[in-house]
């Protein structure tokens, strides 16, 4: 189910932030679109995510706990969470706009990586894996992070 803008609308005429009309992107659980801070002016990414899609009370509470989680955290190699929102139909996460595109289509596109691109990559991956331990935070794919979650900034 596509959100309205109209819906969109309406809750961010309760935040700080204004939308633009342009989707972002689209997944299996939510849709992001770009937006701006009325006051800074920041570009940010707001994730809408249906509530129908977060269905058992377990998978909410989990959401939640990933929403707080994401809260304590700040890192530069880690998507910072700046707001977060709910209406009877939806979760609104104001989040970090990333727009490098996914590490896998980097990947894909060049067909591998240089030796000091992998080293560049891991070293941050690493510092923020470091530092969420330090935290007392684990991933939950610890042993096996997909290159489709690493996302370029």
């Amino acid at each position: 189910m596509l959100i309205t803008n109209l819906v969109v609308y309406w809750v961010i005429k309760k935040s700080l932030h204004a939308i633009f009309n342009k989707l972002s992107g689209t997944g299996a659980f939510a849709q992001v679109r770009k937006v701006t801070n009325r006051k800074t002016k920041a570009v940010r990414a707001m994730k809408v995510v249906e509530k129908k899609k977060v269905s058992t009370f377990e998978e909410q509470r989990k959401f939640i706990c990933e929403i707080q989680v994401l809260r304590q955290l700040d890192h530069p190699n880690i998507l910072k969470l700046y707001e977060f929102y709910q209406d009877q139909k939806n979760y609104y996460i104001i989040i970090e706009l990333c727009t490098g595109g996914e590490l896998f289509d980097k990947i894909i596109e060049q067909s591998n990586l240089s030796e000091k691109e992998a080293s560049y990559i891991m070293k941050q991956l690493l510092g923020a894996i470091i530092y969420a331990h330090n935290h007392n935070i684990v991933h939950r794919q610890f042993f096996h992070i997909p290159p489709f979650l690493i996302v370029i900034f």
